[in-house]
C-alpha cells in the first residue's frame, strides 16, 4: 500500500506535506492504528470513523455491480469474518434475536454534539456561533442555539 501511495503521490505531484498526509491515510487503512488523534483539524478522524467505512461499502457494491465475484459466505467456514473479528460468535443467534429491541449505541463513545470551527478552542465560540445562527436562520434571540443547526 505504501508503494502505491508513493507512486500516486508522485504522479499527482503532491508536495512534502501532502505526501505525509497521504502516507498517514495509507497507514490508517492498512492497520487501524489510532494515530488519527494527532490530526489537529480532525479531518482524518472523520475519514476513519465514517468516510472509510462508507467508501468501502459503496466500493463493495460497485465491484459487484460491475461483475466482480467473491466468496459465497464471508461469515461461514474456515477463516471467516466472525472467526477473526467476533470472538463471541457463538452468541450470534442471541444477538440476532435481540435486533430491534436491544441497543448498545448509547454505551459507545459517540460525540453527541458537533464541534464547529467557530467553537473549537475559542471561549467566545458559542456566542459567535449563536450570532451566525441567528443571522442565517432568522431564529430570534436566546432561542438560537448552536446545536439547533444540526
Amino acid at each position: 500500500m505504501f508503494g502505491a501511495t508513493a507512486a500516486s503521490a508522485s504522479l499527482a505531484k503532491l508536495n512534502h506535506r501532502q505526501i505525509r498526509h497521504a502516507l498517514s491515510y495509507t497507514g490508517q487503512q492498512a492497520s487501524g492504528i489510532t494515530s488519527w488523534v494527532r490530526d489537529a483539524e480532525h479531518v482524518q478522524k472523520a475519514f476513519v470513523f465514517a468516510g472509510m467505512g462508507a467508501r468501502n461499502g459503496v466500493t463493495s457494491a460497485v465491484f459487484v455491480l460491475h461483475g466482480f465475484t467473491g466468496e459465497e459466505d464471508i461469515f461461514a467456514d474456515e477463516d471467516n469474518f466472525l472467526e477473526v473479528f467476533c470472538p463471541g460468535r457463538d452468541q450470534l443467534p442471541k444477538w440476532l434475536d435481540n435486533l430491534g429491541s436491544h441497543y448498545d449505541v448509547m454505551l459507545t463513545n459517540i460525540k453527541k454534539f458537533s464541534v464547529s470551527i467557530a467553537c473549537r478552542g475559542d471561549p467566545a465560540g458559542r456566542p459567535r456561533a449563536r450570532r451566525i445562527l441567528r443571522k442565517s436562520s432568522g431564529v430570534p434571540g436566546k432561542r438560537a442555539h448552536p446545536a439547533d443547526a444540526f
